[in-house]
């Protein structure tokens, strides 16, 4: 991850990734819940980019509050929205159940080992998706939003 830094200098280098995005002004949220929940911020980044394109107006995931595709499984606090996918009345309360699962086995103790391809290959099953494509564009990303995280 990210060399440590303030949950503020963060914030500012993600909104500069996420400018004109439907993701816009949400750096804060993703800072703070990244810290909280001990996951890479650059994880969420390229997720919520292959997964939902940084929620774009008018898109599925804009529609449900859901940056990272997350099917609809009886979450707190969620309603089964359009396709069978997770709807959270905020955009807030979406990101943050995407850091939430994250931190839930398996995905915790994946997180933990820095063993992506894993947690790629669950959320992104081989059966649904190419996920070798998927788990380069991700690695591919996270190095990329890395560099700009880190960089003043």
């Amino acid at each position: 991850t990210a060399p440590p830094s303030s949950i503020s200098q963060q914030a500012a280098r993600i909104d500069e990734i996420l400018r004109r995005t439907g993701l816009e002004g949400k750096g804060e949220v993703i800072a703070r819940l990244a810290q909280q929940y001990r996951v890479p911020p650059e994880l969420a980044l390229a997720m919520f980019r292959k997964e939902a394109s940084f929620a774009k107006p008018g898109t599925l995931a804009a529609r449900n509050n859901n940056p990272g595709n997350i099917k609809y499984v009886g979450q707190e606090g969620a309603v089964e929205g359009e396709r069978g996918f997770a709807k959270w009345a905020t955009m807030d309360e979406g990101i943050e159940a995407f850091f939430k699962l994250l931190n839930k086995e398996p995905y915790r103790r994946w997180l933990d080992q820095g063993d992506y391809r894993s947690i790629i290959f669950r959320y992104a099953p081989p059966s649904e998706n190419d996920s070798e494509l998927y788990l380069k564009q991700i690695l591919d990303w996270m190095k990329e939003y890395r560099q700009k995280i880190a960089t003043s």
